[in-house]
């Protein structure tokens, strides 16, 4: 949901334990996708996204909130964006051929609808993003999960 930037090893259980009290008791989350987008722009197309809507759209956006709050009482740092709830379907890269990057961006625009995939989030976890030569990767370093 936000990133934090460099966490030590001790921080991750007091982490954990903000999860768990920001989503205490709270049920499946049950949410759908809507309309892809680019992110910053058209001109500038760094990432391809995909929006978040359904029925749990609002508690989650208010548990995200709380958390945020927890998290920033307890003295950590982490980006000051707006949330903005989306999954993120790829980074497009800068040496990308310009053909294919227009025929996404046309893609985009010509699928100016929710693609209404409907899906479940049953547990929230702390992630660790690891960057290499070959891209991104992602490491679960700790997970709560929501009751059913």
């Amino acid at each position: 949901m936000k990133f934090l930037g460099e966490i030590r090893n001790p921080d991750i259980n007091l982490l954990l334990n903000l999860i768990t009290i920001a989503f205490s008791g709270d049920k499946l989350l049950y949410l759908s996708t809507t309309k892809l987008g680019i992110f910053p722009n058209h001109k500038k197309p760094h990432t391809l996204w995909m929006g978040i809507g359904g029925l749990n759209l609002s508690e989650l956006i208010h548990r995200q909130d709380y958390l945020e709050n927890l998290i920033a009482d307890n003295g950590f740092q982490m980006d000051t964006h707006k949330y903005i709830p989306h999954l993120t379907i790829g980074w497009i890269q800068k040496n990308i051929h310009k053909s294919a990057l227009n025929k996404l961006l046309k893609y985009v625009e010509m699928n100016d609808f929710d693609m209404n995939i409907h899906f479940e989030i049953k547990e929230i976890c702390l992630m660790k993003s690891n960057m290499d030569a070959k891209g991104v990767s992602y490491e679960t370093l700790a997970a709560y999960q929501l009751s059913i």
